[in-house]
């Protein structure tokens, strides 16, 4: 027995298999026998034909990749909260700010009597935190022949406005595999100078696939911190040096915060003008925090292939020609990964979000192929000898999916190979 059929006895099912048909089958005809004229079908004769090799096809892969939803945004950056724009106080109920308050009405809290004639006054009860909040004008409230000050208040608030965009991707891949394959051609009948030969085999091609690493979605968070800032007119005790602070402005002699002038120039019989209406002024700044996503899908394949069929043959020349059809058999191991990472930008390339789902399975095709054989004696015998063989392998499509992402195999290509093949007796 040569070295090249004793590869095929090993412990492996298929070299047992192989040794078994071997030995039942075996015959004594080889490719040395001359040509006969073409009559009818006649009985096989010849040994059974092993063939080993390796052989060369396609396998493509289209990738679609669905585009991601946003980021839980809330969950990442800190936030902060503050009553944002309280307004100017108008009467009625007060109103509150960060470093004091302004109202109720004097004249409505108070009621009737000097200096008030009227209410409401024109002028609110007011809580000042710090004397830094007051600031002497070049004013006079005429009339009464008194300084005006301006007294402000603060408030601020937060916002935040979150902006996302995203985008799928297609990628498409063939890559030319390499495999092992072999076969068994057992002689049925003769017709003519002609061989009619059943065949089965096996061939193993794996193949590996990736998009690459490719950005689908951005998002960016921005807070806008608006500072408010509400200016009165004042004037009252808590100018006079010495005041302390927080001084509380709520009593009969707090003084006045001036929040309607012209009321308050009614009710206050000596007091004829020099008085502004409240205003109001808004301070904003922006910052933000950028993230983006990356995306990658990966399937490798492993395609078992079995083919069945007949093959017939005839010599021409020092060659041996021959065509070969029928069905195959394959069972196609898939594992198709894909990977989504959030990164921050600016955060030192760590992700802070994975995910990563993955779908595994082997389904089974039935397909069918075509081809031409070529074979070239290498001894004198015929037993060994040099094969080459081109088909056209047909196998449906598959299409598997993992998470966003999904990817079509195609299978069907053109093949082609070349072993070395001996005859048992």
């Amino acid at each position: 027995m040569s070295d090249f059929f004793r590869k095929f006895h090993g412990p492996s099912p298929v070299g047992i298999l192989l040794g078994l048909l071997a030995t039942a089958l075996g015959a004594d005809d080889t490719f040395s026998q001359p040509p006969t004229a073409f009559s009818t079908l006649e009985p096989a004769k010849g040994g059974v034909h092993l063939r080993a090799g390796v052989a060369f096809r396609t396998i493509s892969a289209g990738f679609q990749v669905r585009a991601p939803g946003p980021l839980p945004w809330r969950k990442l950056v800190e936030t902060r909260s503050a009553p944002g724009d309280v307004g100017l106080y108008r009467g009625g109920s007060p109103i509150a700010y960060s470093d004091g308050l302004a109202g109720p009405d004097y004249g409505v809290t108070y009621g009737s009597g000097f200096p008030v004639n009227f209410d409401p006054s024109g002028d609110a009860l007011t809580i000042i935190d710090s004397d830094s909040q007051i600031r002497s004008t070049a004013r006079i409230a005429t009339g009464l022949n008194l300084p005006v000050y301006e007294v402000d208040f603060h408030s601020e608030g937060y916002a935040y406005t979150n902006a996302f965009r995203s985008a799928g991707y297609e990628s498409a891949g063939a890559e030319t595999v390499s495999g092992p394959c072999a076969s068994l051609a057992i002689p049925l009948a003769e017709i003519g100078p002609g061989a009619v030969l059943g065949v089965v085999g096996y061939g193993f091609f794996e193949a590996s696939f990736g998009t690459g690493t490719r950005p689908v979605a951005w998002q960016s968070v921005t807070e806008t911190h608006s500072r408010h800032t509400y200016r009165y007119d004042y004037f009252g005790i808590a100018t006079d040096p010495g005041t302390s602070f927080p001084f509380d402005g709520t009593g009969r002699d707090g003084g006045a915060l001036v929040y309607d002038p012209d009321a308050l120039v009614v009710s206050i019989n000596d007091l004829d003008g020099g008085l502004l209406p409240p205003r109001e002024f808004v301070t904003t700044s922006e910052k933000g925090v950028r993230f983006f996503a990356m995306s990658r899908a990966d399937l490798d394949v492993d395609l078992h292939e079995i083919p069945l069929g007949l093959e017939w043959s005839c010599p021409l020349g020092p060659l041996r020609l021959g065509c070969e059809a029928g069905a195959t058999l394959n069972v196609i191991d898939y594992d198709l990964s894909h990977r989504l990472d959030w990164y921050r930008a600016g955060g030192g390339g760590r992700a802070i979000f994975s995910r990563t789902d993955r779908s595994c399975g082997s389904p089974m095709k039935v397909g069918a192929y075509a081809g031409l054989r070529a074979m070239l004696p290498l001894n004198d015998s015929g037993t060994l000898y040099l094969e080459a063989h081109g088909s056209y392998r047909w196998v449906d499509g598959v299409r598997v999916s993992a998470g966003p992402a999904s990817a079509n195999l195609d299978l069907s290509s053109w093949e082609g190979g070349v072993g070395l093949g001996i005859v048992l007796d």
